[in-house]
Order: structure tokens, then C-alpha cells, then sequence
């Protein structure tokens, strides 16, 4: 298997670490304003009386990534 064991991770320079953190962190926030740009365009097209949402139909709106 490719699992990395403590003495490769401590071969791995901290500064590395922090570019990769920093790029999941820009990654994901460029993926959720995407996300959330479509969606409230996309809102815009729904009529409002469509648009009331119950307290139990407001968990369909959040996606958890995987």
C-alpha cells in the first residue's frame, strides 16, 4: 500500500504542508462559490410561493463533499 509512515512524513518540509493546506482551503472555497453562485441564480428562476421551504425539507439543500 502507499501509506505514509512517520518517518516519511517527517522527510515531508513544513512548508510544503502549509502550500498543500492552503490549496484544499482555495479549492474548496472556489467549489462552494461556484456552488453557491448556481444556486442563487438558479434560485432566482423558482417562484416564491415555491420557494418556502418546511424546517425538514432544508437539510435537501446542504451537500456534504465526500
Amino acid at each position: 500500500m502507499n501509506e505514509l509512515s512517520p518517518e516519511m512524513m517527517s522527510q515531508i518540509p513544513p512548508a510544503m504542508w502549509i502550500c498543500v493546506a492552503v490549496g484544499v482551503l482555495l479549492f474548496w472555497g472556489g467549489f462552494w462559490a461556484i456552488f453557491a453562485f448556481l444556486f442563487h441564480r438558479n434560485l432566482d428562476a423558482i417562484p416564491e410561493s415555491h420557494r418556502k421551504l418546511g424546517k425538514g425539507s432544508i437539510w435537501a439543500l446542504v451537500v456534504f463533499p465526500l
